[in-house]
Order: C-alpha cells, then structure tokens, then sequence
C-alpha cells in the first residue's frame, strides 16, 4: 500500500504542475485576447492546450484564436473536442463551449441561442460580444447593436464591444456612424499598436463609403497605408492582409474616378497569398470573391477568370459550412452578370443566394430577393418579380437594412405600369405605400423620387398626358448630362424621344430621331436601353414612311430581345411589326402576330401589352374583311 502511494505522489504533483501551467498559459491568454494581441493569444492557448489537453473550456479558447487567426480547419477540429468533452462541466460553462463549436462551424442561429442564453442568466460582457459576433456574421446586425447597447459599462468602453458595434454598422452600410464609432478608439488608445492598427483598417473602408467626407479616397487610403505599416511591424501577416483586401477594394471600385484595376488585382492577390500560406480559409475565400469582382467590374471584363475565382470561393465557403459566405458570393456573381446582360444567369445566381441567406435567417435575404425580381422583371415574369420585390421592400422595413430601397421601389412600379397598374406605379414612383397591400392614396410625395422622373415620364404617356412627358424627360435628360451617367441619359432619350412620337406631330420627328441617334455616342452599358432605342428608332422611321429602316429595326430588336430574354421587348417588337403588316395591307399576318403576343402576354401578367394585341386583333379583322 505504502509503494502505490510513493508513486502516485510524483504523479499527483506533475499533474498539479501542469494544471498549473496550463490555467497561467490561459490568463495570459486572456489578457491577450482583450488586448487584440490575437497572434499572441492564439499561441499561448496553444501551450495552455498542450499542458491540458483533455480542458474543454481551454480547448474552446484556443478553438476561437484560431477561428480569428483563420485558421478555420484546425479550428473547428480543436472545437469538436471541446464539445465531445464538456459533458461534464456545468450547465453554464457546457453551453459556453457548445457555443463556441457553433459559431466555429458557421452555426450562426444555435451559437446565437446558446449565448443569447447566458447573456440572459450572467449579463457577462464576454457572452455579450460573443452573441453580437454571430448576430451579425447570421445577418442581423440590428439585433447585434441593441445587444451591444445593453452592455453596462465599464464594459461599454472594452475596444472589443466597440469594433463588434463598428462591424455591425458596416453590415448595415452605416458608414458614417461608424467612423464616429471607431474614432475614439485610436485616441483612447495610443500605447496599443494593434487596437489602433485594427481601427484604423476597418475606419479605411468606411471612410470611403463615407457620405460627409471631402476627400474621401485620400483620407481612407492614409489610414489603410497606417494600418498595413502597424501590423507589418508587429508581424501580424493576417491583419496586414486584411488590409491589403480593403486597399484592393478601395483602388479598384469602379465608383472610384480613377479606378486602377491592376493595382487592385496585385493587392488581393498579395493578400490572398498571405491567407493561403496561413490556412485562412474563410479570408481566402473572400480574398477570391473579391478578385473575381475586380475581374468583372475591370474596363475589359475577364468573365472566364472570375467564374473560376467565384467557384473557388463558394467551395471554401461551402467546405466551411458557411452559408453567409455562400450566399455573398452568389449575389456578388448575380450582380456582376446583369452588368454582362446575362440576366437568366443572374437569376439563378440570386436564387442560390436567397436560399442560402434564408436558410441561416439573414435579413440579407431582402437583397438576393430584388435582384431576383428585377431579373423575373426583365426576362417577363411579372408575377413572381411582383412578389419578390415586395416581400424584400417589406424585409428591408422589418430589418431597418440600410438599402436601395428607391431603386427597389422603382423597380416595382415599373413592375406594376407593365400589369397596369398604374396608380400602384404612381405610388411608387412618388415613395408611397405600394408594396403592403395598401390601395393608392394621396399617402406619398407631391413630386416622383429623383431617380425615378424617367419611369414617372413614361408612366405620363400611357396616361395621355405627353407635354408633361416630355417636360419631365428633358429635365431628366439635363440632370443626366449634368452628372455623366451614360445609362441615365440614354434611358432619358429613349423616353424623351417617344414622348415626342406621342404628341403625333411631323414635326417632332426629327428631334425624336435625334434623341435615340444620340445615344451611340454616349455608351450606356444597361442593354435593355439599346434595344429600347432600337425598337423607339423603328417606330420614327414608320411613322416617316422609311418601312424598309422600321423592317431593319425590328429585325434587330427581335433578335437582341429574344438572345437576352427580354420577353416584353419581344412582345413589343412583335406588336410594331403587326402594325406594320397591317398598314401595309397584310392583315392576316398582322392578326397572326397580335394573337400570338395576346396569348402570351395574357398568361404572363403584361396587361397594357395585352390591351395593345387585343385592339390590333380586332383590327387584323376588320382588314381582312375589307380586303375580301
């Protein structure tokens, strides 16, 4: 008996030893950690580990160093054996650590019902930072600032609540409020490199988004020069690269007046380099969506490059099991191919994005479902984009998302002139309640939202009021120059030019001419407004008696509409080229093609359409009996 105790002792006192080691290695930790020393942190976790391996709540630290370092896969392996052991914590500290394996693994919903929880037993500043991390990665950064809000101080002031605060307000494109929230924090902190390195990279982005700066680019790329120096010092590889991603996106947005591409591919490449040789899966993929961005948004688009760099994402993100990084890619993808005009694609893209926001609960969801109806909008199906758009208008008020919520509007009273609806498209047109099942009221604007004096004057002339047409298209036409918007002023022409065809006059078709012609020159990108300007061209030239250059037109417009899936413009198109045949005596032909587009029209919701085939049949009719 006296032996067994003899060796047991040494035993005891290693096991003690390393308890020791272990539970000091983890403070410092901490400490670290509290100090965004996160490089530190992650390798003094690391040593608290190997001193105890089998301490779940040691294990789930070193878990979320790594998971910040991003080095995801190790990560979630650490994590998994946190959870496999924390049976028999308490029930506190076992919730704690499941947490913390849920939000390692993307599990945005779970980890944010475990911590909202313990926030709700222990108001511990630590579960509250925690909760409003994943509120905001699941997509409900609004949620993530009202718990951020009812953190008591002293915590209220930790750097850590206020980046968590700063990040939500970015996700709610807030730009402004959050430069005044990150300000403080690079004077309040002036001994701590790190802190004001971190401030710093995230104010740059900001700064550029930024609506009440003067020279925004040069403010924000000094501050991301500032960053990158600090965390190159400290030989943070990770926060560098970081950095690097938001100096590319600054450089090389097309908003930019200056835009340089090449310098913006070479720093996400640096930085995905940097992600790669660490194992940040989650920085590599959002490194590669948004050199994909780049390649699509650059003077020349490299569509085949960016497809491959968008793939490789999505795998990243997907091997992950991060939903939120799928769903981003997908309508990051959506809107960059509606730049290329290829709608089809990029409805299919903001579909798997929709679904995937909607499957983790993220109030994003409003985004991929406009893009989705304004794609159902211009391949057709008016139904279903009549849907989409308001339930992401609606979604948009529910969630406060800061969005462009005027452009959605506008989209839905297109939307709705198309189906006939006209009062429902004045609504929206003027900011009104379209969208929540409200009938027209005199609850809205006296005057149409700005970017919407274009549809407002082709709205007028359904409504016969065509002097006030053409009043308000010219004035769209002034703004537009005014600002050198090429898709503005086309669109502006376009309208202008049919405003003047509706007056009926000759002597407005040579300024009608001259407003489409002049679109060549300007370039707009938008390809609906060529075939628009096509189909308005055709018209001039019938009503001048030019039947071989309507012909010509029509041809061209009917082949550019169907290539694209614009199935209003080919009902359009269709239409005109009845009214052609029958001006020319060939009735039966003429009939033909108003039945067919009064079929189809009908099933597919475009009521003025419908009403145009349904007038012109009749017609077709009356011509065929004459001409008997």
């Amino acid at each position: 008996m006296t032996g067994v105790q003899t060796c047991a002792l040494p035993i005891y006192q290693k096991e003690k030893r390393q308890r020791t080691v272990a539970d000091q290695y983890f403070k410092e930790a901490v400490l670290s950690w509290k100090a965004l020393d996160l490089r530190k942190a992650e390798s003094l976790f690391s040593m608290a580990a190997a001193a105890e391996p089998s301490d779940p709540k040691i294990l789930a630290g070193y878990a979320l160093s790594l998971n910040e370092r991003g080095n995801e896969g190790e990560a979630r392996a650490i994590a998994k054996r946190a959870f496999d052991s924390a049976s028999s914590l308490a029930n506190d500290e076992r919730q704690w650590v499941e947490a913390i394996f849920c939000e390692v693994t993307a599990s945005w919903t779970r980890a944010a019902e475990l911590y909202s929880k313990l926030w709700q037993r222990n108001r511990d500043f630590e579960t509250a930072i925690r909760l409003a991390h994943v509120q905001t990665l699941g997509g409900l950064p609004e949620k993530a600032l009202e718990t951020i809000s009812q953190i008591p101080a002293p915590g209220s002031d930790d750097p850590r609540g206020i980046f968590e605060k700063a990040t939500a307000q970015r996700f709610l494109g807030k730009f402004d409020d959050e430069i005044k929230t990150l300000r403080p924090i690079i004077s309040d902190h002036p001994d701590n490199d790190l802190v004001r390195a971190t401030a710093l990279a995230e104010k740059c982005w900001a700064e550029y988004n930024s609506r009440e700066l003067n020279d925004p680019l040069k403010i924000a790329l000094d501050d991301c020069q500032q960053a990158e120096n600090i965390f190159n010092d400290r030989e943070d590889a990770l926060g560098q690269a970081r950095t690097l991603t938001r100096e590319a996106l600054i450089v090389s947005d097309k908003d930019n007046k200056a835009p340089d591409f090449s310098k913006g591919m070479d720093l996400q490449k640096r930085a995905i380099e940097i992600a790669h040789e660490r194992s940040a899966i989650r920085d590599e993929a959002g490194g590669r969506q948004n050199l994909a961005n780049i390649l699509m948004e650059q003077t020349s688009p490299d569509p085949e490059s960016a497809r491959t760099e968008y793939e490789k994402s999505e795998e990243m993100f997907n091997s992950l099991g991060d939903k939120a990084g799928m769903a981003g890619v997908s309508n990051d993808q959506a809107v960059r191919l509606i730049d290329l005009c290829r709608y089809q694609d990029a409805l299919n893209s903001a579909k798997r994005a929709r679904q995937n926001w909607h499957d983790i609960g993220s109030a994003d969801e409003a985004i991929a479902l406009a893009n989705q109806g304004s794609m159902e909008f211009f391949l057709g199906d008016l139904a279903d984009a009549e849907t989409e758009l308001k339930a992401a208008l609606s979604m948009a008020d529910a969630q406060r998302l800061n969005v462009d919520r005027d452009n959605w509007l506008i989209t839905l009273g297109e939307v709705y002139a198309d189906e006939g609806k006209l009062l429902l498209a004045e609504q929206c047109y003027k900011e009104g309640p379209c969208y929540d099942n409200k009938q027209p009221s005199t609850v809205h604007k006296a005057e149409p939202l700005t970017d919407a004096i274009v549809d407002y004057a082709a709205l007028q002339i359904v409504e016969k009021n065509t002097s006030e047409a053409e009043r308000l298209a010219q004035s769209a036409l002034t703004d537009a120059k005014a600002e050198n918007d090429p898709d503005d002023e086309a669109w502006a022409r376009v309208v202008l030019a049919n405003a003047l065809l509706a007056e009926g006059k000759n002597g407005l078709l040579n300024p009608a001419r001259n407003a489409v012609t002049g679109i060549a020159a300007i370039r707009p990108k938008d390809c609906r407004v060529g075939v628009a300007a096509g189909l308005t061209l055709a018209r001039i030239e019938g009503r001048s008696g030019n039947s071989d250059g309507q012909k010509e037109n029509l041809t061209r417009v009917l082949q550019t509409a169907h290539s694209l899936g614009l199935l209003g413009y080919v009902f359009e198109a269709t239409l005109d080229q009845a009214e052609a045949d029958l001006r020319a005596g060939r009735s039966s032909a003429a009939r033909q093609e108003a039945e067919q587009v009064l079929g189809q029209s009908s099933d597919r919701g475009f009521q003025q359409i419908r009403a145009k085939a349904s007038e012109l049949v009749s017609r077709a009719k009356v011509g065929a009996t004459v001409g008997n």
